[in-house]
């Protein structure tokens, strides 16, 4: 049986994400860990099950600070606006 992994593209396309965002979050570690990788003479090829791009999208936080019920927002360098 053929298995399917997606590329650094197609990730992106699954997250939302621009495929230049999801490379610079490969750099910083901030992916999962490739399920392959291919070795060429341009660099590695890294390919992700969609399960695994699926299991760290439902592991992500959001976008923005989470706030919950009676938070408030705090901009930096600035006090809180609790009036």
């Amino acid at each position: 049986m053929t298995r399917e992994y997606l590329g650094a593209a197609d990730f992106a396309a699954r997250a939302g994400l621009a495929t230049a965002t999801i490379r610079s979050y490969m750099r910083k570690g901030l992916t999962p860990p490739a399920d392959v990788q291919i070795s060429t003479p341009n660099g590695p090829l890294r390919g992700w099950s969609v399960a695994t791009i699926d299991a760290w999208l439902a592991s992500r936080p959001g976008q923005g600070a989470q706030r919950g019920p009676g938070a408030r927002l705090v901009t930096p360098g600035r006090s809180p606006a609790w009036r």
